[in-house]
């Protein structure tokens, strides 16, 4: 069986899933606090708040190669 896009483990990487919205596309990926970014190639970059079950689109942009750099409160893209 295949994965691809964002997977995610609950039992420390012994098994995986994929989660059902992010399936292809990601070119990026970083936490903070409890926020997970992603970034998907033409698309837009994307914050899950509840462990990446579910994602919201916060920005809408052509994303090519993605860079995520936080400090303080402040997550830059």
């Amino acid at each position: 069986h295949t994965l691809s896009g964002i997977i995610r483990s609950d039992d420390n990487g012994r098994t995986w899933v994929q989660t059902p919205t992010m399936t292809s596309g990601t070119i990026g990926l970083t936490s903070f606090g409890t926020a997970i970014f992603t970034a998907r190639s033409n698309d837009g970059v994307y914050r899950s708040l509840d462990n990446g079950i579910t994602w919201t689109k916060v920005l809408t942009a052509n994303v090519f190669s993605p860079t995520f750099f936080s400090s303080g409160s402040t997550v830059f893209y």
